[in-house]
C-alpha cells in the first residue's frame, strides 16, 4: 500500500469533530476542524452521513476525500458572511479582484469530493444571495478550486449554486464523472466551467443549467487543453457546450463526443434572452487573443436549440476585469496582497483546425448556424461531416435583407441580427473562411421557410462535396 492510499484510508467523522447535521445549526467550524485535522495527520476522509449539514466556506487540502454519503447533504449555509473572499494569486482576466466560495482551495493536491450524495449551494435564498445578472465577486461560487492537481469530483447531486456550480482554474488533472448537475436558481448559473486548465476528463454526467452547461474557458494566461468530454446529457437556456467567451490563453486539443444536447427541464427562466430552448447547442468563441487549435465534435444529438452550431473568432481583447461588466467597487477593502493582475493579451486570436462530424440537430431554428472570422484573419481549416440540421421554426421575408452585425470587437453571440431579423439563411453560414470541407451535409428546413439553406461569403478554398436541401 502506497503513502497515499494509506492516508485514503484513514476516517474522519464529521460529527466526532461537533458537527451535528441537523439542518439549522451552522456546522462551518466543526466541519472545518475535520478537514484540518485530516490532512495535518497526512490525509485520509472526512465522512458526512446521516443529515444535512450546513455550512460557509470550507478550505479543502492535500489529500483529502471529502466524503458526502448517500444519505447525507452539504447545504451552503444561509448568511452571506459567512463566505470568505478567496483571491487566486493568479494573472487572470477575472481576477484581479478576489471572489466568494463555498468549498475552496489553492495549490493543493489530490483533491476528492465524492460519496452518492447531494452538494447544495443554496442559491434560491434570494433573500441572502441576491440574484445578479453580472458575474458578481458577492456571490459564492458553488466549488472553486486554483492551482490543485489531480483533482476528482464524481457520484454527486449539485444543485442550486448562488454563481457557477463549479469552476477549475489553472487546475492539471481533473476528473468528473456521474454528476446530475442542477442550476436554475439565478441567472449566470453554469453548470461546469474549466479555465486555462488541462487533462480534464468529464464523463457520464447530466447537466442542466440556466446559463452555459459545460464551459471551456481560459480567462487566464495558459490554454485550456487535452479535454475529453463524453457521454454527457446537456441542456442550457444559453449555450449547452461552449468554449469561450473568455479566451486569452486559447484551446489546444480538446474531444467532445457522444453527447446529447436537449431542451431545459426548468419551468422558470432566470436567463435575459429567455431561450426555454437553449440559444447554442455548440458555441465556440476566441475573441481575446488565444489561438484555438484541434477541437473535435463526433456523435452529438441536438434538440431544440436556436443555433446548432456557433463560431466566431473574435478581436475583443478584453484582459481585465475591471473593464467588462463586473461589478465588484465593494470590493476594493477586500483585495490582499496576492491579488494577481490583469491577464496579459498575446494579439490576435487564431482558429484553426476544427471538425465536426456525425451532428444530427432537430427542432432548431431560426438563427442560422455560423462559422465566422473578420477581414484579415479567417477561421481555417474547418471540416463539417456527416453533418444534419433540421429546423422547426422559420424566418420571414424580410429576413432576405437583414445586414447582420460583424463587428470583430463585440461580445460574440448568436442573435446577431440588425433591425429585429435573423440571418438572411436557415441554415448555415460561412463567412470569412479559408479552407473547408463540407460532407454530406444536410438541410432540412421547416415549413414556410423563405431563406436558402446555406451561404458562403468571403471566403476562399471552401471545397463542398455533398449538401443536400429539402
Amino acid at each position: 500500500m502506497t503513502n497515499l492510499e494509506k492516508s485514503q484510508s484513514s476516517v474522519y467523522s464529521a460529527r466526532s469533530f461537533g458537527a451535528v447535521g441537523d439542518g439549522s445549526t451552522d456546522d462551518t467550524d466543526a466541519l472545518q476542524a475535520a478537514i484540518d485535522a485530516c490532512c495535518s495527520a497526512g490525509g485520509g476522509r472526512v465522512v458526512l452521513s446521516g443529515g444535512v449539514f450546513l455550512s460557509g466556506t470550507l478550505i479543502l487540502r492535500s489529500r483529502l476525500t471529502l466524503e458526502i454519503q448517500e444519505d447525507a447533504v452539504l447545504k451552503a449555509v444561509p448568511d452571506i458572511d459567512r463566505y470568505q473572499y478567496m483571491a487566486t494569486g493568479y494573472r487572470s482576466r477575472m481576477d484581479t479582484t478576489p471572489w466568494r466560495a463555498f468549498l475552496f482551495a489553492r495549490d493543493e493536491e489530490d483533491i476528492s469530493i465524492v460519496g452518492g450524495g447531494e452538494f447544495d449551494g443554496c442559491g434560491g435564498r434570494h433573500d441572502i444571495f441576491t440574484n445578479h445578472q453580472d458575474n458578481d465577486p458577492y456571490r459564492p461560487y458553488g466549488l472553486f478550486l486554483v492551482g490543485c492537481k489531480n483533482v476528482t469530483v464524481k457520484d454527486l447531486e449539485m444543485r442550486n449554486s448562488v454563481f457557477w456550480m463549479q469552476r477549475y482554474l489553472y487546475c492539471d488533472g481533473v476528473r468528473l464523472e456521474n454528476l446530475d448537475i442542477w442550476n436554475h436558481s439565478n441567472q449566470n448559473n453554469d453548470g461546469i466551467d474549466i479555465d486555462s486548465s488541462q487533462n480534464v476528463f468529464i464523463s457520464n454526467c447530466k447537466v442542466d443549467a440556466s446559463d452555459d452547461g459545460i464551459c471551456l474557458k481560459s480567462e487566464g494566461e495558459d490554454p485550456v487543453k487535452n479535454v475529453v468530454v463524453t457521454n454527457c446529457i446537456v441542456a442550457s437556456h444559453a449555450s449547452a457546450i461552449k468554449l469561450g467567451t473568455g479566451s486569452v490563453g486559447g484551446f489546444k486539443n480538446i474531444t467532445i463526443s457522444n453527447c446529447v444536447i436537449r431542451r431545459s427541464q426548468a419551468t422558470e427562466m432566470n436567463h435575459p434572452y429567455e431561450a426555454w430552448g437553449g440559444l447554442v447547442g455548440l458555441d465556440m468563441a476566441t475573441v481575446d487573443g488565444g489561438p484555438m487549435r484541434n477541437i473535435l465534435f463526433s456523435n452529438i444529438s441536438i434538440d431544440g436549440v436556436e443555433t446548432p452550431i456557433f463560431v466566431r473568432l473574435g478581436n475583443r481583447l478584453s484582459s481585465d476585469f475591471n473593464n467588462n461588466g463586473y461589478r465588484g467597487q465593494e470590493l476594493v477593502d477586500h483585495r490582499g496582497a496576492d491579488i494577481a493582475g490583469g491577464a496579459r493579451i498575446k494579439g490576435e486570436g487564431s482558429m484553426r483546425g476544427i471538425s465536426f462530424s456525425n451532428i444530427r440537430a432537430r427542432n432548431v431554428g431560426p438563427i442560422a448556424s455560423v462559422v465566422a472570422g473578420y477581414e484579415g484573419n479567417p477561421v481555417r481549416d474547418v471540416t463539417l461531416r456527416d453533418v444534419s440540421i433540421e429546423a422547426s421554426e422559420s424566418g420571414v421575408e424580410a429576413d432576405l435583407h437583414a445586414k447582420p452585425n460583424w463587428a470583430s470587437n463585440i461580445y460574440p453571440v448568436n442573435r446577431t441580427p440588425a433591425d429585429g431579423h435573423n440571418l438572411p439563411v436557415y441554415g448555415l453560414m460561412f463567412r470569412h473562411v479559408e479552407g473547408a470541407f463540407l460532407d454530406n451535409v444536410r438541410f432540412a428546413a421547416a415549413e414556410g421557410e423563405p431563406r436558402p439553406a446555406y451561404s458562403i461569403e468571403e471566403s476562399k478554398d471552401v471545397v463542398v462535396r455533398d449538401i443536400f436541401e429539402s
